[in-house]
């Protein structure tokens, strides 16, 4: 992931030139080593995800040096000469905003992806599941639930009831389902 944010420039320059070849030269030969990698995993007696991640990273590696040495040789302007654009409070402010940028990201991984760690290890994965889905289900009107705050109400177990416990009978007109009334839209 690293490595394919690192191309972005290279990408931006070989785009803007219009080299559209020279970026289907380089992708499609990515694209035939990703597949000789996925093809050469059926033959690989040892550890195949090992094997998968350090031949996708080689070719992330290779895919941009392809693309770097492109860049170095075909536009003069574009040269990376870090001698003479090294500024140490430029470097240092720029660390810092991307090691704050990086916690802040690492944190909110945490918070989504721990949570569902830790209770997969001490709950089981059937509560891990049903926190899974449990955070993809919209919220619930708050007309729905009680005033206590901790129940719902009859209207809204009426309208959960048939989503939950058998079919749904839909309305049918010309062979295809009526869920709602349209007609004020469509002028009909």
């Amino acid at each position: 992931m690293f490595i394919k944010i690192v191309a972005v420039p290279f990408d931006a320059i070989i785009n803007a030139h219009e080299d559209l070849v020279v970026f289907a030269v380089i992708e499609l030969i990515d694209s035939l080593l990703m597949l000789f990698i996925a093809i050469s995993l059926k033959f690989i007696p040892y550890e195949k995800i090992i094997f998968y991640g350090l031949g996708v990273c080689l070719i992330s590696v290779l895919t941009i040096a392809m693309k770097y040495i492109w860049c170095q040789h075909k536009y003069i302007r574009f040269r990376i000469n870090l001698k003479n654009h090294w500024s140490g409070l430029l470097t240092r402010e720029m660390s810092g905003f991307a090691g704050w940028n990086l916690f802040g990201g690492l944190a909110i991984i945490g918070r989504n992806q721990g949570v569902a760690i830790i209770i997969n290890l001490f709950l089981g994965t059937i509560a891990n599941a049903a926190y899974g889905i449990a955070n993809q289900v919209k919220q619930v009107p708050i007309e729905w639930i009680k005033a206590s705050g901790n129940d719902v109400t009859s209207e809204m177990i009426e309208y959960v009831r048939p989503l939950v416990c058998g079919e749904v009978q839909l309305e049918y007109k010309n062979g295809v389902p009526v869920y709602a009334d349209i007609s004020h839209l469509t002028g009909t």
